[in-house]
């Protein structure tokens, strides 16, 4: 089964609504914001004139950034430009829909494996939150965004180790095949944090900064109980387990949870890139 965030705008209602609904409540659970808000704090805090998004998918992303800037009038007096582009037609028509009535994003529908539509060296901060790991050619899109990043601009990345993913469940080595059969369903490249330092090097750019996190539950499941939710309506739809595999998978996912036993862990990374040599200023 193919990543479905390829093309996304090709799966069924059902499917798309899963991802949809996921999308927004990772973003808005406490636990996930405490991975990706210190970076957006950083860039409110630079005073930027423009900023992009690329891979917004239902923009929760951006418009918490353009929520923080509107709400430093010293930051956001420059008029900060906001973009946010995405493959998928429906993820940008939720993100219209989600977006407050007097935000100024301006959304972008852009095709797979074409250039980007925006001008060269505009931005001063581009955003791949959870993008690179989607990509069939990660390595292209990074050197699109080095050549739209302005000489002294940055570039966020926030993905996901997929391959660290883990669920526990009543037999180990079974266990682990559906983490792998899992991850590698839903990512292009599950192993996108451990390949980036490659990718970056070929591009252009270097890493000034890197962090890593986990985010575990143990004993109850409430962030990845929702995400096994997620999962329950996309394994059998996307042909990822056997239908009778995946509803043992979901059942004692969710009799942990009850009993007090469950366990989930994955390892979130973010890495602030610039043109070599530019190093912080």
């Amino acid at each position: 089964m193919s990543d479905p965030y390829i093309n996304p705008d090709k799966l069924d209602a059902e499917v798309i609504s899963a991802i949809i609904t996921r999308l927004e409540e990772r973003a808005n659970h406490p636990k996930f914001q405490e991975l990706y808000l210190p970076y957006i704090d950083n860039i409110v805090a630079s005073k930027p004139t423009a900023v992009l998004e690329i891979g917004c998918g239902t923009g929760p992303i951006i418009r918490q950034l353009e929520c923080k800037l509107t709400k430093h009038p010293t930051t956001y007096q420059t008029k900060t430009q906001i973009h946010a582009c995405d493959i998928s037609q429906q993820f940008l028509s939720q993100a219209q829909t989600l977006a407050a009535k007097d935000s100024c994003i301006q959304w972008q529908l852009y095709q797979p494996q074409q250039a980007l539509p925006y001008d060269d060296e505009q931005f001063d901060w581009i955003i791949m939150h959870t993008l690179l790991g989607h990509l069939p050619d990660p390595c292209a899109m990074l050197e699109q965004a080095s050549q739209l990043l302005k000489p002294d601009g940055k570039i966020i990345i926030f993905d996901t180790d997929f391959l660290s993913s883990t669920f526990a469940y009543h037999n180990v080595e079974k266990g682990r095949i559906i983490d792998y059969k899992l991850m590698t369903s839903i990512a292009q490249n599950p192993d996108i944090c451990r390949k980036l330092p490659q990718y970056i090097e070929k591009t252009g750019l270097q890493i000034i900064e890197n962090y890593s996190a986990n985010l575990s539950e143990v004993g109850q499941g409430d962030f990845w109980l929702s995400s096994v939710h997620g999962l329950a309506k996309l394994i059998t739809s996307l042909n990822i387990l056997e239908e009778n595999e995946a509803q043992d998978w979901l059942n004692y996912q969710l009799q942990a949870h009850k009993q007090g036993h469950f366990f989930a862990s994955t390892n979130y990374y973010t890495f602030t890139l610039s043109h070599k040599n530019k190093g912080l200023n």
